[in-house]
């Protein structure tokens, strides 16, 4: 502990007390074995080391299932990545699901749209991760299912360019299914703060159960 020259000059001003205080009876050998005690007394209050405060406790709330899906749909909704715009995104704290509609428009005459929609729940879901995907240039939120798990994908193609169009004839449309899914995003923190609130949403759907993939 680094001591100011202040603070020595006190600390000697009080030795050179404690002396002439202790002088008459310094032959006393029980005086003499008590001085360096009594001095340690003396100095006590300017030696002492201030008391640290007690730290603030770490905040350990967590957000609720509700909260977690609101995050997940405001992380999602209207996103431009490189599979195309995520619309209608809806994610259900009551049924533990997952929906998006991904639409979109290839530069054509006259365009061509795809809408292609997703849904997955929760409770099929195994595994969740983020890498960088070299070709798309985006962070890509992959999702699997658990072994033996599948959805049904909805494509559809119109030729026109807006969303949505309920009165636009599909000029082709398929249905595939898939344990694999993969969500774009273009900044990396977006695509692990959407990561998290999964992973969270998995947690409770799942009541702590771990799925095999």
């Amino acid at each position: 502990m680094l001591v100011s020259v202040a603070h020595r000059r006190h600390i000697r001003q009080i030795e050179n007390l404690t002396n002439v205080l202790l002088a008459p009876v310094l032959a006393r050998g029980a005086i003499v074995r008590m001085a360096p005690f009594l001095l340690s007394v003396i100095l006590l209050p300017a030696t002492a080391v201030p008391q640290q405060g007690t730290p603030p406790s770490a905040n350990t709330t967590v957000p609720s299932l509700e909260d977690t899906m609101q995050t997940i749909h405001d992380g999602m909704l209207d996103q431009h990545t490189y599979a195309g715009e995520y619309k209608t995104v809806k994610a259900d704290a009551g049924n533990c699901t997952l929906s998006w509609t991904t639409v979109n428009t290839y530069a054509e005459k006259p365009p061509l749209t795809q809408q292609t929609e997703q849904k997955l729940s929760f409770h099929d879901l195994a595994n969740v991760s983020v890498a960088y995907d070299e070709l798309a240039a985006n962070w890509n939120l992959e999702l699997y299912a658990a072994a033996g798990k599948k959805v049904e994908v909805h494509s559809y193609f119109f030729r026109k360019s807006r969303y949505p169009c309920a009165q636009c004839k599909k000029i082709s449309e398929a249905r595939t299914q898939r344990s694999k899914w993969f969500i774009y995003f273009t900044a990396e923190e977006q695509a692990n703060r959407e990561a998290k609130a999964i992973s969270q949403a998995m947690e409770v759907c799942r009541g702590g159960e771990r799925l095999p993939r």
